[in-house]
C-alpha cells in the first residue's frame, strides 16, 4: 500500500468511515445478509484496486488512455465474476414490473459510478493538496525574495556609511571615532533585528536616530536636519530597514556643499497607519535624482509585503525631493498568505 501523505489523510478517513458503514449495516438490518455482504465486498475490492493502483495513472501525463483501458478491464472482470456467480446460484424468480432494471445491469452501473465517484473525490483532494502546496511554495518564495532584498540593502547601506567615515579619518580623527561607535550600533541593529519579518517601530526609529546622528557628524556645518519621530511604544510593527533607505538617499543625493541643504524627516502613527515623510533639498550635481538599488528594493519590498495596502508617492521639483510612505501599522499578512 502506498504511503498516505498528510494532505490525503482526510480523504482516507472518509473512505474508511463509509466502507465500515457499508459492511456493518447489512448484518444489522437484514436477516439474510450474506449475499448482500459478499456483493459489497466485491465492490470494496474493485474500489481498493482502483484507488490504490489504477487512479494514479489518471494524474500522470500521457497515461489517461491506459487508465481508461484498465478501468474497462476491471469493470469487465467485475461483470464476469458476478455473471459466473449468477449462473452458479441463480436468484429465485421475483415479481418485477416490466420496466424494472435487470439486477445484473444495475451492479455494473453501480460499479462504474463507484469508480467515477472515487476518481472525482481524488481529483478534488488532489486539487486541494496542490493548492496548499502552491501556497506554501509562494510563501517560501516570498520569504526568500524579501530576505534577498533586505540583505541587498544592508551591504549597500553600510558601504555608503563606511565611505562617509573614511572621509572623516583624515579630516577629524576624533569625529571618525564617534562615527565608528554609531556605526557599531547600526550594525548591531542589522545583525540582531534584520532577520525578523517585523520589529517594533521603536527600534526602527532608534536606528534612524543613530543614522542621522552619524551623518550629522560629517555634515554638521552644511545641512539643516529636522527629525520628528514617534516617542515611546506605539505598538506598531514595521519590516526592518524599511525607512532607512529613504533617509540614506536624502543624505546621499540631497546634500550640496555649494548651497544650503536641508533634510526634514517626519513619522507618525495615526488610525492604524504609519505615515512617513522625508523632504530634502536636491543636489543639482545629481541630475538623475534619487535612483539606485536601495530605493528600487524598497519599492519591491513594499509590493511584496503589503500588496495594495501601501502608498508610496514621490514628488520632485528642481530643488526639492519629497517622498511619502503610508503602510499599515499592524497588518503584515503577506508572509502568512493573507495578503
Amino acid at each position: 500500500m502506498p504511503m498516505i501523505h498528510k494532505e490525503n489523510r482526510t480523504e482516507y478517513v472518509i473512505y474508511i468511515i463509509l466502507w465500515m458503514l457499508a459492511l456493518v449495516l447489512p448484518p444489522l438490518l437484514l436477516s439474510d445478509f450474506w449475499p448482500v455482504l459478499l456483493s459489497i465486498i466485491s465492490y470494496l475490492v474493485l474500489f481498493l484496486v482502483h484507488d490504490l493502483f489504477i487512479s494514479r495513472l489518471f494524474f500522470m501525463k500521457g497515461h489517461k488512455t491506459l487508465y481508461l483501458l484498465l478501468c474497462l478491464i476491471m469493470v469487465c472482470g467485475f461483470a464476469l465474476v458476478h455473471y459466473a456467480a449468477r449462473l452458479r446460484a441463480p436468484l429465485p424468480p421475483m415479481p418485477q414490473s416490466p420496466n424494472a432494471p435487470d439486477p445484473f445491469v444495475m451492479k455494473i452501473v453501480i460499479a462504474v459510478l463507484l469508480l467515477a465517484a472515487n476518481l472525482g473525490s481524488k481529483v478534488y483532494f488532489q486539487a486541494a493538496s496542490d493548492a496548499t502546496r502552491l501556497r506554501m511554495l509562494e510563501k517560501e518564495n516570498l520569504e526568500h525574495q524579501i530576505a534577498y532584498l533586505r540583505y541587498q540593502i544592508s551591504p549597500h547601506f553600510f558601504m555608503n556609511t563606511l565611505n562617509n567615515i573614511h572621509a572623516l579619518v583624515d579630516i577629524d580623527p576624533e569625529q571618525a571615532k564617534l562615527s565608528l561607535v554609531e556605526l557599531s550600533r547600526l550594525m548591531r541593529y542589522v545583525l540582531y533585528e534584520g532577520n525578523k519579518p517585523t520589529i517594533p517601530l521603536t527600534k526602527e526609529v532608534e536606528f534612524l536616530r543613530h543614522y542621522v546622528s552619524l551623518m550629522k557628524i560629517r555634515y554638521s556645518e552644511s545641512i539643516a536636519v529636522e527629525l520628528s519621530l514617534p516617542d515611546g511604544d506605539t505598538g506598531a510593527e514595521v519590516p526592518p530597514l524599511m525607512f532607512a533607505t529613504f533617509v540614506e538617499n536624502a543624505f546621499k543625493h540631497g546634500v550640496s556643499y555649494a548651497k544650503e541643504s536641508f533634510i526634514n524627516v517626519r513619522m507618525s502613527v495615526e488610525n492604524g497607519k504609519i505615515i512617513f515623510k522625508c523632504i530634502n533639498s536636491r543636489n543639482n550635481d545629481n541630475p538623475d535624482g534619487i535612483k539606485g538599488i536601495g530605493l528600487a528594493n524598497v519599492r519591491q519590498r513594499l509590493e511584496l509585503i503589503y500588496g495594495e495596502k501601501y502608498t508610496l508617492h514621490v514628488d520632485e521639483t528642481p530643488d526639492i525631493y519629497e517622498v511619502l510612505v503610508i503602510i499599515p501599522s499592524n497588518d503584515y499578512d503577506t508572509l502568512s498568505g493573507n495578503r
